[in-house]
C-alpha cells in the first residue's frame, strides 16, 4: 500500500497546511503543535514537531509519531512516466 506523508518540523506549517487542506483546524503561534480533523468530523489529532501526517488510501489523515513512522513505512520514489 502506498500512502502520502509529510513530516511537520514546526517550520513548514504552510506546506503541511497545503497537504491537509481544510482539515487543518489551527496551530500554536509558538509552533509547539498543530491540530487537524478527520472527515467527516470524527476525531481530531494533535501533531507535534517531528510527527508525520499520513494520508491513507481512503484519503483520511492520521498523525504518526516519528519512531512509529520509521518502522511502519518505507520511502517509495515514484517514477515520472
Amino acid at each position: 500500500m502506498i500512502v502520502e506523508a509529510i513530516q511537520w518540523t514546526g517550520d513548514n506549517t504552510p506546506e503541511v497546511s497545503a497537504f491537509l487542506g481544510d482539515r487543518l483546524m489551527g496551530y500554536s503561534n509558538s509552533h509547539d503543535y498543530l491540530v487537524f480533523r478527520t472527515h467527516p468530523f470524527k476525531a481530531s489529532y494533535r501533531v507535534n514537531p517531528g510527527d508525520w501526517v499520513v494520508k491513507d488510501i481512503d484519503g483520511e489523515f492520521v498523525a504518526v509519531r516519528p519512531e512509529v513512522f520509521e518502522v511502519a513505512y518505507e520511502k517509495v520514489v515514484r517514477s515520472q512516466d
